[in-house]
C-alpha cells in the first residue's frame, strides 16, 4: 500500500522521477508492485490519447507553420532571414528611398533643376548672422577684388546696383552646393555693414523676377533684402543690422 501511495503522488512531478526509478527497480522481484505500475503507464496512455483526439489543432495551422520556417532559418539559436525575405526587404527599403528622394527634390520647388534662390537667400542670412567674419581679400579697391574673384573663378559683382556708391571693405568666397558664392562688403556713411552676394544664375531652378532691385520683407528673425539679377548672376543685399530698414539703400 506504501509504494501505490507513492506512485500516485510521484507521477507528474519532476521532483518524484528519482523515486519512480526506484520503485520500478524493486517492481522486477514484487509481482504487485509491477502490476500496480503498468496499470498506472496505461492510465497515462489513454489520458495522452484522449487529449490528442478532443485537442486537435487548426487544420490551417501545419501550413502556417511550414510557411513561417521556409522563411527563417535557426542555427545556434539565431534566426537567420531567408533570401527571400532579405529580398524583400531589400526592394521596400530602395521604394522607400525613392518615395523619400522624389519628395525631398519636390519640396525644394524643382523636380532636380537645382537650387532655388530662396534657400540661397535664407543660407546667406544665416551665413551673416556668424559672429567674426573673416574676409579673405581686404581692399577698397572693385577694380583689385574683381580681378581676384575672377582668379578664383567665383560669381563676379558685374551690377552693384544700390551698393556701388558705398565704400568697399572687401571680399569673400563662400562654398553654396556645387558651387560658389562671393560675399562683398560694404559700408554707408553712418558706419553700417552691408553685406552684398552674388551667385551665377547657372543651376539655379529660381531666382528673383525682373531686373530689380526688390525689396523683399524679412522673417520673423531676419533682416529685410533687396534682390536684383544680371544676364548671369542673382544678387542679395542686405544690413548687418536686421533692425535697419534695407529700403534706405534706395
Amino acid at each position: 500500500m506504501k509504494d501505490e501511495v507513492a506512485i500516485s503522488c510521484c507521477r507528474g512531478k519532476d521532483e518524484g522521477v528519482r523515486e519512480i526509478d526506484k520503485l520500478r527497480e524493486r517492481a522486477g522481484s514484487d509481482a504487485a508492485l509491477r502490476a500496480r505500475i503498468e496499470q498506472e503507464e496505461r492510465f497515462d496512455q489513454e489520458v495522452r490519447a484522449a487529449w490528442q483526439r478532443d485537442c486537435l489543432a487548426p487544420p490551417a495551422l501545419a501550413q502556417q507553420i511550414l510557411d513561417h520556417v521556409e522563411d527563417r532559418t535557426v542555427r545556434d539559436g539565431v534566426i537567420t532571414l531567408s533570401r527571400r525575405t532579405l529580398q524583400t526587404f531589400a526592394l521596400a527599403a530602395c521604394a522607400t528611398l525613392l518615395a523619400v528622394g522624389i519628395w525631398w527634390l519636390q519640396a525644394r520647388g524643382d523636380g532636380g533643376a537645382g537650387d532655388s534662390f530662396v534657400e540661397f537667400r535664407q543660407d546667406m542670412i544665416q551665413f551673416a548672422s556668424t559672429d567674426g567674419i573673416e574676409l579673405d581679400l581686404k581692399t577698397n579697391d572693385l577694380n583689385r577684388i574683381s580681378g581676384w574673384l575672377s582668379q578664383e573663378q567665383a560669381p563676379l559683382p558685374n551690377a552693384l546696383g544700390p551698393v556701388a556708391s558705398l565704400e568697399t571693405l572687401g571680399c569673400k568666397i563662400i562654398k553654396w552646393g556645387e558651387g560658389k558664392a562671393t560675399l562683398l562688403c560694404f559700408r554707408d556713411q553712418e558706419g553700417r555693414v552691408v553685406h552684398f552676394f552674388a551667385i551665377d544664375r547657372e543651376g539655379m531652378a529660381r531666382g528673383p523676377e525682373g531686373q530689380g532691385p526688390v525689396l523683399e520683407a524679412g522673417e520673423a528673425e531676419g533682416p529685410e533684402t533687396l534682390v536684383w539679377n544680371c544676364p548671369d548672376h542673382f544678387y542679395l543685399a542686405f544690413f548687418d543690422d536686421e533692425e535697419v530698414s534695407v529700403s534706405e539703400l534706395l
